[in-house]
């Protein structure tokens, strides 16, 4: 919250002056809608009056401007740091690759084969749900066991494999659903595991 005092003045005579506008934005009064506001008082930050207006497309989430306050003979220069919470998520883009696999073999899905591309939201967030597991095989985290779901992080780790199962198949899938936590809307995709050939082929 922007405030200032003044021990030798009343405070609420503090006059405020913007040197450096916000970037992002613009500061309004609330009555006067007068634009931009380059000078107030702290009696109208202290009635609520003083507004900061964000403008911008950018996803930047961090805003400042620049002021001096002064009594009428001493100022002193500022800075007001404004933080921009996002009301707008985007949906993960996704970008599958098939996974190249011998019979029986174990292997580890890197971000070549699922491949999660999501701005505003960090690796760990995004959550990978398996609808459909694989007919031929079994996915594991961190070789430990089963995986229905898991999060980009544990992909971009290294915890996710494809094991398997031996059998005389030529393609496998899973169906997996990705979502941020925040979007309503999924994406449904279907990975392809390719080229199963046999380890020793007759």
């Amino acid at each position: 919250m922007l405030a200032a005092i003044d021990e030798h003045q009343k405070t609420l005579d503090l006059a405020f002056s913007i040197v450096l506008p916000p970037s992002l934005g613009y500061l309004e009064h609330k009555h006067t809608k007068t634009l931009p506001l380059n000078t107030f008082l702290m009696s109208d930050l202290k009635a609520g009056e003083v507004c900061y207006i964000h403008s911008s497309l950018t996803s930047n989430p961090l805003d400042s401007f620049t002021f001096n306050v002064s009594d009428g003979r001493n100022s002193v220069l500022q800075t007001f740091y404004i933080n921009i919470s996002s009301v707008y998520n985007s949906l993960p883009i996704v970008k599958l690759s098939p996974l190249k696999i011998k019979e029986g073999e174990e292997k580890v899905i890197t971000e070549f084969e699922i491949d999660i591309f999501d701005k505003d939201t960090q690796d760990q967030d995004v959550i990978i749900k398996v609808l459909k597991p694989p007919q031929h095989g079994i996915l594991k985290n961190a070789n430990t066991s089963v995986s229905q779901v898991f999060s980009l992080y544990d992909i971009k780790h290294g915890r996710i494999s494809y094991f398997h199962d031996g059998s005389e198949s030529v393609n496998d899938s899973f169906t997996l659903i990705v979502s941020d936590g925040i979007n309503k809307e999924y994406i449904f995709v279907s990975n392809n595991l390719k080229n199963v050939t046999s380890r020793n082929p007759v």
